[in-house]
């Protein structure tokens, strides 16, 4: 295992080489190109708040900074989760005549698509300062549920980007995971809207933890960098455990994905 990481450290040039041109190649065709960056988010927002609010006569103070604080995160989960599948099976000519790290293309997808989140980051404290949240000294702390995130979506990019290679038809009802999954997540609700006997299963889901300390960091709720260790520690460990497994799933697997592609 050991031998394994070094060997993908001593290549990290070219992981970073795939990221950047996993940017480009989004917005490529597009003639607003990394605009749509920033656009996305908002009209993602307005579509969900008109719906809820509009629709379904739901009523909230803030509702719309609510729903943005934790569409957006959700939604690199969503993008890194649903191009994993197709990863390394879509990239049957690059890798095999090239010799690289395969584990490589399910990564670069999703540091991709937390680059973007990054970004979006700036979308959330402007949007948030037009709603009369003005950004304080715990906003660096919006880090950590970052890092957790990262690690956990990275951790099933792995495993997805095998199955895919494997079991083409994963691809049709990935989309379908990611939706149910955002569903049961604190995206459009909060916790406490929940039945009092469904709340205690949102412990099952780290994204749950996740979600909540965005929304606690930018809507100016009490947090404190103990009391987000505590948080998310669970969710951490959960991302760790996933990882380390995911890693040596991939480098079973992947010898013979050439095979089977």
């Amino acid at each position: 295992m050991f031998n394994l990481l070094k060997y993908y450290g001593s290549r990290y040039e070219l992981f970073w080489f795939l990221v950047i041109a996993r940017l480009k190649l989004t917005k490529k065709d597009l003639m607003l190109g990394y605009v749509w960056w920033f656009l996305e988010p908002l009209i993602l927002m307005f579509v969900y708040w008109f719906l809820v609010t509009v629709i379904f006569q739901r009523q909230g103070e803030n509702y719309a900074y609510f729903i943005l604080c934790g569409l957006l995160p959700f939604r690199a989960v969503s993008a890194s989760v649903n191009q994993s599948v197709s990863s390394v099976a879509s990239k049957l000519n690059l890798i095999s005549q090239i010799n690289f790290p395969r584990i490589f293309l399910p990564l670069a997808d999703v540091m991709a698509n937390h680059i973007k989140l990054l970004a979006g980051f700036f979308i959330i404290i402007v949007v948030g300062i037009v709603f009369g949240f003005i950004p304080s000294f715990v906003l660096p702390l919006i880090l950590i549920p970052f890092i957790v995130q990262w690690l956990l979506v990275s951790s099933l990019a792995l495993f997805m980007s095998i199955v895919g290679a494997y079991v083409r038809d994963i691809r049709n009802l990935t989309p379908f995971f990611s939706r149910f999954w955002m569903y049961i997540s604190p995206v459009l609700y909060a916790r406490e809207e929940l039945p009092e006997n469904l709340q205690p299963f949102f412990s099952f889901n780290p994204m749950a933890s996740v979600i909540e300390s965005y929304r606690a960091i930018f809507m100016g709720g009490e947090i404190s960098f103990i009391g987000l260790l505590g948080s998310l520690w669970v969710p951490f460990l959960i991302a760790l455990t996933l990882l380390f497994f995911g890693t040596i799933f991939f480098a079973k697997f992947e010898k013979n994905i050439i095979k089977r592609l």
